[in-house]
């Protein structure tokens, strides 16, 4: 286990890694932590294929979200898509189109920035009254105080 500025990184037996992110995102709303891993495709197709076929169980704790690189958890994770899901939790946006007007984003790009971080398990895009509304998911969201040292 290694410790990267308030980021833990796991390295498994089978040489795949974990990443655990605790990220501040807006004032008393704290993200908890997101723990994924990171393996290459063929890696993560084999675990896959394993677990549907019952010849693994993920172990609880074990990551849901993958990577293949740590360039793409930092293109997803940006501090710009951080601040937007801040956004989605603190302000609750009806809608995508409400969403962009929140944050000044064109809706075509919030729309492909939502549909990413929804495919990786951080958004989810549930069925409004003929629209989409935006959520982060439920387990990665927290209330608490911060104490800032």
């Amino acid at each position: 286990m290694l410790d990267l500025d308030g980021t833990t990184l796991f390295i498994t037996h089978a040489g795949e890694y974990w990443v655990d992110f605790g990220v501040d995102i807006i004032g008393s709303v704290v993200m908890a932590v997101l723990k994924v891993g990171i393996a290459s495709y063929e890696a993560m197709k084999a675990r896959t294929m394993a677990i549907a076929r019952g010849e693994y169980k993920p172990a609880r704790g074990e990551p849901k979200v993958w990577f293949t690189s740590f360039e793409s958890i930092a293109k997803v994770l940006s501090a710009g898509n951080r601040e937007l899901l801040g956004v989605i939790v603190a302000r609750r946006p009806g809608s995508i189109q409400e969403l962009a007007a929140m944050t000044g984003r064109e809706k075509s790009n919030l729309s492909r920035t939502l549909k990413t971080l929804e495919r990786y398990g951080i958004v989810q895009l549930k069925k409004g009254e003929g629209v989409a509304v935006p959520e982060v998911v439920e387990r990665l969201t927290r209330r608490a105080d911060l104490r800032k040292s």
